[in-house]
């Protein structure tokens, strides 16, 4: 939806990826490829007409790298942080700061819903993360928390709906 349609533009994007100076701060990496991506042309266009920032698809991306470290941007999630907070998070640094602090808050590592996750995960998946240097029960609380923040707005916006209908 973000990213121009066709295959040379996905081949253009990849060869991007490819040689991109990721660094130690997905923060800072997210908006920096999709700069990159929109500065190319390869982004699909925006309502104004220009090509748009495809900052959902570069930090869904990186979490597909580094699922044990973020969330993908979303307007679920940011949504249902923003009415969690009563505060309007204008940047990635907020949004990934108040998506932390929810995931310390319910689904820390250590918590008992992590645990119970972690029981009935293949031990197959178990393993594979295991050798790729990433802690299983970081890559669940992680999990957890996208998952609960996104359902918690998909709900939200049903009943929302809902009420409209009757």
């Amino acid at each position: 939806r973000t990213l121009q349609a066709g295959d040379l533009p996905k081949i253009k994007i990849l060869d991007l990826i490819r040689v991109f100076p990721f660094g130690t701060s997905q923060i800072d990496d997210i908006p920096g490829l999709a700069n990159k991506i929109q500065q190319m042309g390869l982004s699909s266009n925006s309502s104004n007409g220009s090509p748009g920032l495809p900052q959902s698809f570069c930090s869904k991306f990186l979490y597909v790298m580094k699922p044990d470290t973020l969330i993908p941007y979303d307007s679920y999630v940011l949504r249902s942080l923003q009415k969690r907070t009563g505060q309007s998070l204008k940047t990635l640094e907020m949004y990934y700061s108040t998506a932390d602090q929810f995931r310390q808050q319910y689904f820390h590592e250590k918590s008992e819903e992590v645990k119970k996750i972690r029981l009935k995960t293949d031990p197959e998946f178990r393993k594979h993360l295991a050798s790729l240097n990433m802690e299983v029960e970081k890559v669940l609380s992680w999990k957890l928390t996208d998952k609960y923040l996104w359902c918690e707005e998909y709900v939200r916006r049903s009943k929302a709906v809902g009420r409209k209908v009757i």
